[in-house]
């Protein structure tokens, strides 16, 4: 991402990251201050199937890392459970 904003009370991630770390980065630059803050990730169905970027770079077109998978399946349940719409 790149930012270094202190009081950043939004952050905005436009699809699905590469792994379960670089979510919980990204998500992790708002608040920084100990205010209330929100971090909203648009998880849509393209960005969920495109292989993560490691995988882009080896120009595999099917990604079957651990951490992709597991935020597969974490986005599959949060939908379940209607957390996504």
């Amino acid at each position: 991402m790149g930012i270094d904003i202190p009081d950043a009370s939004i952050v905005v991630i436009w699809s699905l990251p590469s792994s379960l770390l670089q979510l919980w980065q990204e998500a992790g630059r708002a608040g920084r201050d100990g205010r209330s803050s929100i971090s909203l990730c648009y998880a849509y169905p393209r960005s969920i199937a495109l292989p993560c970027e490691s995988c882009r770079k080896s120009s595999k077109r099917r990604c079957e890392c651990a951490g992709r998978e597991y935020l597969k399946a974490l986005v599959t349940h949060l939908n379940a459970k209607g957390f996504i719409y």
